[in-house]
């Protein structure tokens, strides 16, 4: 049975008890003498102790005492195998709760000191009598209760205090895991970039480590030093200053090293000598691309005052991660976004290089539909999205033979069907290659028309993607005032008279009127060229 829940069973039985307070007590009479042993039972029986155990010497008592429970010990002090104040020791060690009552004669003063050295709790001398034995042991009776409430608040408290270590150590894993999980939903890659990304990242290292001040720094190659992309807790003035050699302070030795470094004092540390650390604390952690350094995150000063800790080490280190995870994934989508629309750029002048007459069109289409959309209010996202699918809304005349692409003629109407499937076939070129359901939508439904008797899916009104409707006023306005091998470009003044007579059948009247408005702002008008 555990030890404190014998002591409370104890202390229930005793407080149950009724009649003498020794009645429920049991006692161990340790003696080698059989006559002194039958003597000290009867009279112990007679003042009502409830259990009366025997042993004949030390060792034998130990044995008792190790198979069953004892309430009070009484012992002889001269016995073979063991003493009493050698069973008096090994009695305190072992069950410290048991008050032990030495027998003896004639005590010396050194046996007297040495037995209450060793913890006797009182003495009872031979020859015995009943009146000198009783108060003994009721005082013994009193203290066994004591220690045993002692030893039952002992255990309790210290129970106590591991379980309010053990919630502690819990409460700051799940802390931990909770901040771990935050870390991995604020920091998924593709989500954010570029200044927002390492905005994040500051962010976050703030919130994790509870830190005052926090400061992201990138690696620039052609100066070898760091230089700050984002922070927090720092003047402006500060950051923009801030320009640290590769190998020297704090963030160029971690960037040099490839290893994190936490100071928990900068006055224990090897730091303490320089002046410019005006800190108690700090984290320095690399962040890597392919195993090479290309920045570090640090982390000074607690909010609390406190030094930062390991576990703060932990979490700044899974941020340095996910956040070098992030930063090369951006680095790789700009690195293939930008590969790929130089691609489709390429194909997009080979197309119009096939004829003098369509040269740079999509980069006219494209900079007034920007400007039209500018003057609607669209967002900075809208514009980069309409600026990227306008230099590509014709690339599907890649599909169209040359001799009806350049035909120095009017079409006939099966070559006018063929030519209507480009905006379909350019729609097929770009879906493969990621590009956002609106960019892919501009391409499609460029040459849809107010009235639904457009192509290639006869859209009408606001079913017509806006960002489409704007394309199609740009680009019909450079084909009117382009120069045709079949006839003369019009002057910018009689195209835009054409588009307000075919607004609310052709074009929407709203993206004219904002046409309109550009036009007179940007008069006098970009020379046209080509064909559209």
């Amino acid at each position: 049975m555990d030890a404190a829940l014998k002591a409370s069973a104890d202390l229930r039985t005793w407080a149950e008890a009724e009649g003498s307070p020794l009645g429920e007590v049991s006692a161990l009479l340790v003696d080698d003498d059989l006559l002194t042993r039958e003597t000290l039972r009867d009279i112990l029986l007679h003042l009502g102790i409830g259990r009366v155990h025997e042993a004949c010497n030390g060792q034998e008592a130990i044995r008792v005492l190790e198979q069953m429970d004892v309430d009070l010990l009484l012992t002889d002090i001269h016995m073979p195998v063991m003493d009493g104040l050698s069973l008096l020791q090994r009695v305190k060690e072992g069950w410290p709760t048991v008050p032990v009552l030495v027998l003896t004669g004639y005590p010396t003063i050194e046996t007297a000191v040495d037995a209450m050295r060793r913890g006797a709790s009182d003495f009872i001398m031979k020859p015995f009598r009943l009146d000198q034995i009783e108060l003994p042991l009721q005082r013994a009776a009193r203290e066994r209760r004591l220690l045993l409430e002692n030893s039952l608040l002992s255990k309790e408290l210290s129970h106590k205090r591991q379980i309010e270590r053990l919630n502690k150590h819990l409460h700051r894993k799940l802390e931990e895991l909770s901040k771990l999980y935050a870390i991995s939903e604020s920091i998924q890659p593709g989500k954010l970039e570029g200044d927002d990304l390492f905005e994040r990242i500051v962010e976050m290292a703030a919130s994790v480590t509870e830190a005052r001040r926090v400061s992201l720094m990138l690696l620039d190659e052609e100066s070898n030093r760091l230089v700050i992309k984002a922070a927090r807790g720092m003047d402006q003035d500060v950051r923009q200053e801030v320009s640290v050699p590769l190998g020297e302070g704090v963030s160029g030795k971690v960037a040099m090293s490839g290893e994190p470094l936490m100071v928990t004092d900068i006055r224990e540390s090897s730091l303490a000598g320089s002046g410019s650390y005006r800190t108690g604390s700090l984290i320095s952690v690399p962040l890597r691309i392919g195993g090479n350094v290309f920045g570090v995150l640090n982390v000074t000063d607690k909010l609390s005052g406190d030094s930062f800790r390991n576990e703060d080490l932990t979490l700044l280190k899974a941020l340095a991660q996910k956040a070098s995870l992030a930063l090369e994934n951006q680095a790789l989508y700009e690195s293939i976004y930008t590969t790929l629309t130089d691609t489709l750029l390429s194909l997009v002048t080979t197309i119009e290089a096939r004829d003098p007459y369509t040269r740079d069109h999509s980069q006219r289409v494209t900079q007034w539909a920007v400007r039209i959309a500018q003057r609607m209010g669209l967002s900075q996202e809208e514009l980069d999205m309409l600026r990227f699918a306008g230099y590509l809304h014709d690339i599907g005349k890649i599909g169209i033979r040359d001799s009806i692409l350049m035909k120095p003629a009017h079409l006939t109407e099966e070559e006018m069907s063929i030519i209507r499937t480009h905006p379909i076939i350019g729609e097929r070129i770009v879906k493969p290659l990621g590009l956002l359901p609106l960019e892919r939508s501009v391409i499609r439904h460029h040459h849809e028309r107010w009235d639904g008797t457009g192509y290639p899916d006869g859209l009408e009104g606001k079913k017509i993607p806006l960002p489409a409707r704007i394309l199609a006023v740009a680009d019909g306005f450079d084909a009117m005032t382009s120069d045709r091998v079949y006839r003369r470009g019009r002057p910018s003044g009689e195209a835009l008279s054409e588009i307000e007579r075919l607004a609310g059948t052709q074009f929407d009247r709203e993206v004219v009127a904002a046409f309109k408005e550009v036009l007179e702002e940007a008069r006098p008008a970009p020379d046209p060229r080509g064909r559209g």
